[in-house]
Parts: structure tokens; sequence; C-alpha cells
């Protein structure tokens, strides 16, 4: 999903609306979005992995439910990281 597209275009959710990506999942990546975002919420309930990184611009209240929680420009991390 890019920035700016509508969630609609994707076909993340399964039968009964849990997120059917989230099954195999290892890691759950949230960029420049909360863990309270209407599209984004449905995907940290039904995550069954280990490992829950979020990346944006401003501390949350809920970041601490996250494993990692890095405060920045998600653009401005991914370029460090070579992408």
């Amino acid at each position: 999903m890019s920035f700016g597209d509508p969630a609609s275009r994707f076909p993340f959710w399964g039968d009964g609306g849990q997120p059917y990506h989230d099954e195999k999942a290892e890691v759950l990546l949230l960029l420049g979005t909360t863990m309270q975002s209407e599209v984004f919420s449905n995907y940290v309930r039904y995550y069954n992995g280990h490992n829950l990184i979020i990346i944006h611009k401003e501390e949350h209240y809920m970041d601490h439910k996250a494993d990692l929680v890095i405060v920045e420009e998600p653009g401005n991390v991914l370029c460090q990281l070579g992408y």
C-alpha cells in the first residue's frame, strides 16, 4: 500500500473481516500512522507475530504497545536504511 492510495483498493480482509496477511507475518511495520488509525488498528488487533514496529513523526500514547518505535519522518528512516 502506498501513501495516498485508498485502502479499499487492496484485498486485505479475509472472511469474517479479519486481515488475512497477518496470519504468516513475522513483522508488522506501520509507517506514518498510529495504532488507532481506522485501517491499521485491525492489523494490530489480529497480528500474531513477534515484532510490531512503528515509524512516525510524533509520539503517540499507544506507542508502548510496539516492540520498536522510531519517532522520525518515515521517509528519512527508510533512506538511512538504504530504501
